[in-house]
């Protein structure tokens, strides 16, 4: 699957890794919850870029660099 590279906006599909992050979500029975993603580090295919590897984003679900849902910060 492509994905948009967010420093030059070349498509690029070469997996470099796969990390897991750990989002804290809505609290479910008064029970704090939390998300397991596995998010992949893409290799960015244009010399131009001046990032060689850039990491997928979850622009619905997460804020740039936030351990936290978007909608555990409305909440």
């Amino acid at each position: 699957q492509e994905v948009i590279c967010p420093y030059c906006e070349v498509s690029s599909y070469r997996v470099h890794s796969i990390y897991q992050r750990e989002i804290q979500d809505l609290p479910l029975q008064d029970k704090q919850t939390g998300l397991l993603l596995a998010v992949r580090k893409i290799f960015c295919d244009n010399p131009e870029c001046s990032h060689k590897t850039f990491s997928e984003r979850f622009v619905l679900l997460l804020r740039m660099r936030k351990r936290q849902s978007v909608s555990l910060k409305k909440y």
